[in-house]
């Protein structure tokens, strides 16, 4: 008892020292891998802090992933200095960048920023000059180290086009950093490596200019498209030069157009019908450069048809495309001329956009077959054309068709206007020879010579002479010292009123022209629609009747000579209120950008039946008998030879203008000589095709 209560500390405990020294021993080996294991635990911990922890760590609730989810918005919440120390802040910092265009400064985990942004500029080429705004929804852990987040990517493109795509990017954790992993599936989920965006336009169909019964007067019709490929070409201005030499084009404007398309696309220069391009098809086939296409175009019934009213279309100026360039294009079809050009917005519409997937790979149906480009897989914005209107016309195409024939009987510029005199309708415009495209019938300005003797004559009926009352026709008159005659020195002695018109004396108007006050020519004239206000939807020139300014010119006045200007619509006009009794507001285009017609204006039915009979008898027997034999019952007209010009023998323009039935007309040859000799048989020829 007494050496166990001693105690190893007493004196007597020396017997049991050597044991103490054995366990002393140990320790030096037991300590210093005691150490080894505590260090690998600290280090084990440390790992264990930068991966994040383990599922077994994550608490008992069983939330797992979703609890990293969800400190990872806490720490961003909280303002964390370091955005790539969280994958939400990552995410969001990259969405910041890339909104800003900035992809060469991110930090990608597996790129260079370089890299990417070179990547993001090949997939977005096509779509030009463009920003985007980028939105990053919550980060959804995938992996320990790997989360991933949808980003939400509003488009602007220069022209003002906007969709949106949506994308997928991931973000992971290397060291103490979240990084980006690129890839193309970031702009848009279905993006794979090799793929692109391609923005491509996607053009209106032109519509057509419609006449009476729904006739397409210019329409889509088949035609040879001729375009070129400048990258084959192995000089442009050569190139230009012949296809201008055998199209019978500008050479200078198709060198612009070409120099200023992609040189790796197709540049419509021109199209052709297929039957007029026989003699040139052989020298083209063989241009190196040049590439011919079937395809539809917007072309007229024929060349000639209405060619000055209806106008043309040809590729876009450099200064139509200036003026819209969200619109046109280089290589577009616009109008050129005429109508085509005055109602191009209505007619061509608006373009739509499609922006679509060019991939590597193309995606497969059921079968294995690729998908064609435009299937709704591939795309990722559609914006459809809108589509333009027709142009409503008065032209009826039979009577148009019959009113260019007739004018190619002369080879000097000319014109054919008819107006169904019962409704105002401009039923041909017709300007020649052969389909002309300078406007004499519509803009030309000319004197009428003894065509305008229908509103003297019915002045002079308002002021109480009749179509049976003897007046004097002398061969001259002289009028404050100047001198008038009638052709080849006709007349002498007296006749009917009725004779002077026919055979149309110029001295006899002269003396009817005496009771009527100078000032009140042009107020007469706007009766019959001349000088009166017109809405044709595109120009023309209704007339010019000035106040005489004194006795000489009044005189002149009375036969349509002195400053009286009209033109050939305006003579018809004046014949359809002959032909009705009523003036009517003349109508070309049907469509709100027109005027609504007026209420007619009633002329005197009493003069107008006398005057119906003048215009009977100069045809009859007068001077306009070359307009007699034809179909369809009588002729009513007047001849005019208008003088224009200075000298002995001024040259002269040649008139007829009249009416049968319903339908009125008036026929201009510019230069042309005698109204009797060269405007009547036109208005002969003119009538028999209407009933052949």
């Amino acid at each position: 008892m007494a050496d166990f209560a001693a105690g190893p500390g007493g004196d007597d405990d020396h017997e049991e020292s050597p044991a103490v020294y054995a366990d002393l021993d140990a320790l030096h080996w037991i300590i210093p891998l005691f150490g080894a294991v505590l260090g690998l635990a600290v280090l084990g911990l440390l790992v264990y802090q930068t991966v994040g922890g383990s599922d077994d760590t994550a608490g008992d609730d069983g939330s797992g992933g979703a609890a990293a989810v969800s400190d990872v918005g806490t720490n961003v919440a909280a303002g964390d200095d370091n955005p790539a120390a969280t994958a939400q802040g990552a995410v969001d910092e990259f969405a910041r960048r890339l909104s800003a265009g900035r992809l060469s400064d991110v930090p990608f985990a597996f790129e260079t920023g370089d890299e990417a942004a070179a990547d993001y500029a090949v997939i977005t080429e096509s779509l030009g000059q463009h920003t985007i705004r980028v939105e990053a929804a919550l980060a959804e852990a995938i992996e320990e180290v790997r989360s991933r987040t949808i980003l939400t990517i509003d488009w602007e493109l220069e022209d003002g086009t906007e969709f949106t795509t949506s994308g997928e990017v991931a973000v992971v954790q290397i060291g103490t950093e979240w990084l980006v992993d690129w890839s193309p599936g970031i702009l848009e989920q279905t993006l794979a490596p090799g793929d692109r965006l391609v923005r491509e336009r996607l053009a209106a169909t032109r519509m057509p200019i419609i006449g009476q019964n729904e006739v397409e007067l210019f329409g889509q019709r088949p035609v040879i498209e001729v375009g070129v490929l400048s990258r084959q070409a192995p000089a442009i201005q050569p190139l230009a030069d012949e296809l201008a030499q055998l199209l019978e084009l500008d050479g200078g404007e198709i060198y612009d157009l070409i120099s200023r398309s992609p040189s790796d696309r197709v540049l419509a220069i021109a199209q052709r019908r297929p039957e007029t391009m026989e003699s040139i098809l052989p020298r083209l086939q063989t241009m190196p450069g040049v590439v011919l296409t079937d395809t539809m175009a917007p072309l007229a019934v024929y060349d000639q048809l209405g060619r000055a009213v209806l106008g043309r279309v040809g590729p876009a100026t450099a200064d139509i495309i200036e003026a819209e360039p969200d619109r046109f294009q280089v290589g577009d079809i616009v109008g050129r001329a005429g109508l085509q050009a005055l109602y191009n917005d209505q007619l061509s519409g608006r373009p739509g956009f499609r922006v679509r997937i060019d991939r590597r790979f193309p995606l497969t149906d059921g079968s294995g077959s690729p998908l064609p480009s435009d299937d709704p897989a591939n795309v990722v914005f559609l914006s459809e054309p809108d589509a333009g209107e027709p142009i409503r016309t008065t032209i009826d195409y039979e009577i148009q068709k019959r009113a260019e024939r007739a004018l190619n009987l002369t080879d000097r510029p000319s014109a054919l206007v008819a107006i169904r005199a019962s409704t105002g309708e401009i039923l041909a415009v017709a300007n020649g020879p052969f389909g002309s495209p300078d406007n004499h019938a519509l803009t030309g300005q000319y004197p009428p010579g003894s065509v305008f003797k229908i509103i003297t004559a019915y002045g002079a009926l308002e002021r109480g002479a009749n179509a049976d009352q003897p007046i004097d026709c002398p061969p001259e008159l002289e009028v404050d010292g100047r001198r008038f005659g009638n052709a080849d020195g006709w007349g002498g002695g007296q006749m009917p009123f009725l004779q002077a018109f026919a055979q149309s004396c110029n001295t006899s108007f002269i003396l009817l022209g005496e009771t009527i006050a100078g000032e009140d020519y042009p107020g007469l004239a706007r009766r019959f629609g001349v000088a009166a206000a017109y809405d044709l939807g595109m120009p023309a020139f209704s007339g010019s009747i000035p106040v005489p300014s004194d006795q000489v010119e009044r005189a002149a006045t009375s036969f349509g000579q002195a400053r009286v200007l009209v033109s050939p619509l305006s003579m018809a006009v004046m014949a359809a209120a002959v032909a009705d009794g009523n003036y009517r507001l003349p109508v070309l285009v049907m469509d709100d950008t027109t005027a609504v017609p007026s209420p007619p204006q009633s002329l005197d039915p009493n003069l107008i039946g006398q005057l119906t009979r003048m215009m009977r008898a100069t045809v009859e027997w007068g001077t306009g008998q070359a307009a007699a034999p034809v179909p369809g019952g009588p002729v009513h007209g007047k001849t005019g030879t208008a003088q224009y010009g200075s000298g002995d023998q001024p040259a002269t323009h040649a008139w007829f203008v009249g009416f049968q039935g319903d339908v009125a007309f008036a026929v201009l040859v510019d230069g042309g000589g005698s109204g009797g000799a060269v405007a009547a048989p036109i208005a002969a020829d003119f009538v028999t095709r209407l009933h052949s």
